[in-house]
């Protein structure tokens, strides 16, 4: 009785009621878990339906109701109902209230470990859910909006430091390193700064041995952003180049810098 109360005001026209909605959804996931694992169908259908509908204030009540209900579920409707949500979580990440951005990093980290928890067998195994997830939170870099790359970007950024001691993931992140390094050829400005974001958040998580060799595919088509008139991305150049000057050294760092 107190779902179908709820449900119909998920997509209620007024803010309060869509906050009051989304928290006693929370609640009841909370609360009673097997009641979402036994009607599962019914709420995703609910969330997903009330997606469109959804108050700017009313998103990061959505986003800790969206991770209350994955932590209710089995590891085979978890695995079911990600996609559809992962999409919103990751977009998530570039909205303007401070709040629903932390909300929804939480919610990603919560998955990860979710999914980290609930693989069977050892380190190997668990290396391999982590990767999965990280492989479908990467599909948004082949997107056509730089909205949905730099959002993308910005969440795998997130992971990557979250999960920077699991060694397991090294290979995996040097080969998504160097895909990324592609995109500092971007027209899109969105999507280099969230690219230069990433790059950092690498330079201070990845061994040396796999940085090295992609020198030369970061400097040079990084340092023509150096001409932009924007100058919070020349600063992030600038600063950028410190640290590779200081964890490389000068000499290092002229054999792959092009002349002026």
């Amino acid at each position: 009785l107190l779902w179908r109360a709820v449900r119909a005001h998920l997509s209620h026209s007024e803010v309060l009621m869509q906050k009051k909605a989304y928290k006693a959804l929370a609640a009841i996931a909370e609360a009673h878990p097997s009641f979402v694992r036994t009607n599962i169908d019914d709420v995703a259908a609910a969330i997903v339906a009330a997606a469109p509908l959804c108050h700017t204030a009313c998103k990061r009540k959505r986003l800790v109701c969206m991770h209350a209900i994955c932590l209710s579920l089995s590891p085979a409707q978890l695995a079911a109902l990600l996609p559809s949500l992962l999409g919103e979580v990751v977009l998530a990440t570039k909205e303007p209230n401070v709040k629903t951005r932390a909300a929804a990093y939480d919610v990603l980290l919560g998955l990860a470990e979710i999914v980290e928890k609930n693989a069977a067998g050892g380190d190997a195994e668990r290396a391999k859910a982590l990767t999965e997830l990280l492989v479908t939170v990467a599909a948004g870099l082949a997107g056509k909006s730089p909205h949905m790359m730099s959002a993308s970007l910005l969440a795998l950024a997130r992971m990557l430091y979250s999960f920077r001691a699991n060694s397991a993931l090294v290979r995996f992140y040097a080969e998504l390193y160097e895909t990324v390094l592609t995109l500092l050829n971007h027209k899109a400005q969105e999507v280099v700064r969230a690219t230069i974001v990433f790059i950092k958040v690498a330079l201070s998580t990845l061994p040396l041995e796999v940085v090295r060799p992609l020198l030369p595919q970061l400097v040079p088509p990084m340092l023509t952003w150096c001409n932009n008139k924007h100058s919070h991305l020349k600063y992030q150049v600038r600063y950028l180049m410190e640290r590779l000057v200081k964890r490389f050294g000068m000499h290092e760092m002229t054999e792959v810098t092009p002349e002026a």
